[in-house]
């Protein structure tokens, strides 16, 4: 069962850096995580026990699963999702495992023992590609017209939108497009708790 719980981190983990729980966390920051239940570590377990018979590292076939999805959606909970022989192929094939090795690491020197993306402030490892590509490719309109489904907008701990020419166009429409500090929020200086009262407190305001 232990191993059926470092799997669920895992895929909790993984979870926050796809497409679209970045979106709901951005429209709504205060999006609660996964809860362990008996139900899911079930389903864990058996895809340990699928990986087991077939000689894959189960982590490591988590891991794939997210990234053959482009990291836009997370697989579903379901055998048929968990157990494909259909994915076996791309598995084989699989060359990036950059963000899993980043997390074994970070693991095995326990500077964080149970490493917890946030995506109200951390950025996610399919943004940060998605916006050097554009970058590489003198997009940088395009990067920010597909903010709101892809790259995210300008992030203050990004290394790449602070080389970025437009950097502060970009930043401002971010801050136009939310009714929240978003960047306070994405600097840790304020929680999603308080960036959703501040959202509440202007939606209240407006309806007056």
């Amino acid at each position: 069962m232990q191993q059926a719980r470092q799997l669920f981190r895992d895929f909790c983990y993984y979870r926050q850096h796809t497409a679209h729980v970045q979106q709901l966390k951005r429209e709504r920051p205060y999006l609660r995580d996964l809860k362990e239940t008996p139900a899911r570590l079930k389903i864990f377990a058996r895809m340990a026990k699928w990986c087991e018979d077939r000689q894959i590292n189960p982590r490591e076939w988590l891991y794939s699963l997210f990234v053959s999805r482009r990291w836009l959606f997370c697989p579903k909970m379901e055998a048929a999702h968990f157990q494909s022989e259909k994915h076996l192929p791309k598995f084989r094939k699989l060359q990036d495992f950059d963000l899993f090795k980043q997390r074994q690491a970070d693991q095995a020197a326990h500077r964080i023992p149970e490493s917890r993306f946030d995506s109200n402030r951390d950025i996610s490892h399919a943004a940060e590609e998605a916006k050097a590509a554009y970058l590489r490719s003198g997009q940088v309109d395009q990067c920010m017209a597909v903010m709101a489904i892809e790259t995210f907008g300008y992030h203050p701990r990004s290394k790449l939108c602070m080389r970025c020419p437009g950097a502060v166009e970009c930043q401002r429409r971010l801050v136009q497009s939310v009714t929240f500090d978003v960047l306070a929020l994405r600097r840790g200086e304020i929680t999603s708790e308080q960036a959703r009262a501040q959202a509440l407190s202007r939606v209240q305001h407006y309806g007056k």
